[in-house]
């Protein structure tokens, strides 16, 4: 999915649109990359790590096998890889306290959530539809009046 100028700057400092993540190399080594995509994606995107980076894996729809290459992995001693799991981490907290802070982000006004649509609630099917096909970036809001 592709964002506009103003929403890559709400979140990066450099963005990088390339069917290949090394083409983010050229930026330079990175302290913290979450990568949900696995497979191929993750062993490359471990060897963009700078030394004591650590590299959070949150899904692996590209595959669960990681070809790692561990003569580029030496040259960022101590870089770690982590596993992120939802379900896991409710055990430890309870998802009612993360959405609490949410709101709150939200309500003060820390917190700008990017909406990409809002739409009346009996329009679901086609904002679900958008969703999936990646129409627009952001959130879906539905609004039940």
């Amino acid at each position: 999915m592709r964002r506009t100028d103003k929403q890559h700057s709400l979140f990066a400092d450099h963005v990088v649109v390339a069917e290949n993540i090394a083409a983010a190399a050229e930026f330079g080594l990175y302290h913290l990359i979450i990568d949900q995509l696995g497979g191929r994606t993750l062993a490359e995107a471990m060897t963009q790590l700078a030394p004591g980076g650590t590299c959070v894996s949150i899904g692996g729809i590209a595959g669960n096998e990681v070809p790692l290459d561990r003569a580029r992995l030496r040259q960022a001693p101590g870089a770690s890889l982590d596993f992120f799991n939802l379900f896991l981490e409710f055990r430890r907290e309870p998802a009612s306290l993360g959405l609490q802070r949410l709101v709150r982000l939200v309500s003060t006004g820390k917190l700008i959530p990017p909406l990409g649509i809002e739409a009346d609630w009996h329009e679901i099917g086609r904002v679900a539809q958008a969703l999936i096909d990646r129409q627009f970036p952001g959130k879906a809001v539905l609004l039940i009046l």
